[in-house]
């Protein structure tokens, strides 16, 4: 009976072992973020400015104004801007947050 009550034991520390294996897998795993996913387009009106954040804002990204021509494709590097045809232009701060702004259309 004694052999027994040790497998039985021995069973139990396997699976209370599974069980805390997988909850420190679960706890360690990457929880997805606003950068896990596809480049997006960012869109402003004549006549606005909008900061993103760093962590908002992807490479990738494009930004343009509507019904206006140019668009700027990519994030641009800390510290620098891009602008295009019509008016948009994105700057990134020493931090990589992004201004972007569009002129105002002509009176």
């Amino acid at each position: 009976m004694s052999d027994m009550s040790g497998r039985a034991q021995w069973a139990g520390l396997v699976v209370i072992s599974g069980v805390i294996v997988v909850g420190l897998i679960a706890l360690n795993w990457p929880a997805p973020s606003a950068l896990d996913r596809p480049a997006k387009t960012w869109v402003i009106k004549p006549g606005e400015t909008r900061r993103l954040s760093a962590d908002q804002v992807l490479p990738e990204d494009r930004y343009e104004c509507p019904g206006r021509p140019g668009i700027v494709i990519g994030t641009p590097k800390p510290g620098l801007f891009a602008s295009a045809e019509g008016g948009i232009r994105v700057s990134a701060d020493d931090e990589g947050a992004v201004q972007m702004s569009c002129e105002a259309s002509p009176a």
